[in-house]
């Protein structure tokens, strides 16, 4: 756990939309469940600042990550989201304990190349939350091994220990009926400061993060959009586009009928454009669809002035 609470309290909860008033029952499973949904709402995750030349502060300052996501308004990646709403829950009476993991890549990622928090409650109730993820889950999942926790979205993920280890814990997302590996973390408490190499590392030339840029943000609606360029849009994508993708899970009624099931997404809906780097068209959604303000990120050479020529691309 880390004392690193130095920053205004108020004005996170302004930038994502909690009135005290609304917390009035304190540090209970309900405040945590409104407080993570509205971060993840209201904050994108970015890797987008790095890669216009304003790397993440090592140090995972909170009032230096509270200055860039809560006024300059850049959104931040895992280390700053875990840094920024673990002080939040500490100030607010939480029980918070930062834990580290690795990210399943075709392989498995450096040790502490992801962060996420557990909460404790009284009642021995754990709820872990995984708000640095792109893919991230719309509420806290709470820590049961093998239970399968529905999301207001439609997605559906699953925890589970491992046999072998009971401090690694998988988390898996529903894909077309299947259960898919996300990443695996440890149970073992954290500080902040053992996240400062693998955040500094993001800016390493080398790194897959300088290898195009990630933003993604959960709708009120339902839907998860992302947009990606390089090597986070896959390598469909032509080297002048931006890929947007909004998914949503359509729900069925069928539960596996033991009384303990829930209901399963049927249908994957998702809809994909490109859009050409360094046009307006570009900047705009950036700024619209991930609250993102680019004014101080035009270095990046997609934030241009140049319009597309053909319409932005196709949906699919």
């Amino acid at each position: 756990m880390s004392s690193n609470t130095c920053f205004d309290i108020n004005a996170y909860l302004q930038v994502i939309g909690v009135s005290p008033s609304q917390l009035i029952h304190g540090a209970d499973p309900d405040s945590l469940k409104l407080i993570y949904s509205n971060h993840v709402r209201t904050l994108p995750f970015s890797s987008l600042p790095i890669v216009c030349g304003h790397p993440v502060d090592p140090d995972l300052d909170v009032a230096g990550i509270a200055d860039r996501m809560l006024v300059k308004r850049w959104g931040g990646v895992c280390f700053e989201h875990v840094a920024l709403l673990g002080a939040a829950l500490q100030r607010l009476g939480f029980d918070v304990t930062y834990l580290g993991g690795e990210v399943w890549h075709d392989c498995w990622t450096a040790p502490n190349s992801h962060a996420s928090i557990l909460i404790s409650f009284r009642d021995e109730n754990r709820f872990y939350c995984d708000v640095g993820f792109p893919l991230r889950p719309l509420e806290p999942l709470q820590l049961s091994s093998g239970k399968e926790q529905l999301q207001p979205d439609g997605r559906c993920f699953q925890l589970e220990s491992d046999p072998g280890d009971g401090n690694c814990w998988c988390l898996q997302q529903l894909e077309q009926g299947d259960f898919e590996l996300r990443h695996r973390f440890w149970l073992q408490p954290r500080n902040l400061v053992d996240f400062s190499g693998p955040a500094r590392d993001l800016a390493d030339p080398n790194n897959r993060f300088m290898r195009g840029w990630l933003l993604a943000i959960c709708r009120a609606e339902g839907s998860l959009v992302t947009l990606a360029t390089g090597l986070w849009a896959g390598s469909q994508t032509p080297e002048n586009k931006a890929k947007y993708v909004s998914r949503k899970e359509v729900l069925g009624g069928v539960s596996n009928g033991n009384g303990c099931g829930v209901v399963q997404a049927t249908q994957h809906v998702e809809h994909t454009t490109l859009l050409t780097r360094g046009s307006l068209s570009l900047r705009s959604l950036v700024e619209r669809e991930f609250l993102i303000r680019t004014e101080q990120l035009l270095a990046c050479r997609d934030f241009g002035t140049e319009e597309e020529e053909d319409g932005g691309g196709g949906g699919s």
